[in-house]
């Protein structure tokens, strides 16, 4: 990963960047996880205006 990606805390919907306020979204982001025995991804939210990077602590089994 390029650049550490911060945790954010909400409640329901993630929907407004906390670091620039911007509302349209984001964009996902799967980095492989090679320390998994079964082929992963862990997944990211990434800001579309300022570029921030959030751990959203989900991972998934790719077939």
């Amino acid at each position: 990963m390029l650049t550490e990606p911060s945790r954010p805390q909400w409640a329901g919907e993630f929907a407004v960047c906390p670091k620039c306020g911007a509302d349209g979204g984001f964009h996902l982001v799967l980095e492989r996880m090679h320390e998994s025995t079964e082929p992963a991804a862990k997944a990211y939210l990434k800001c579309p205006s300022c570029k921030e990077l959030f751990d959203i602590d989900i991972k998934l089994l790719l077939a």
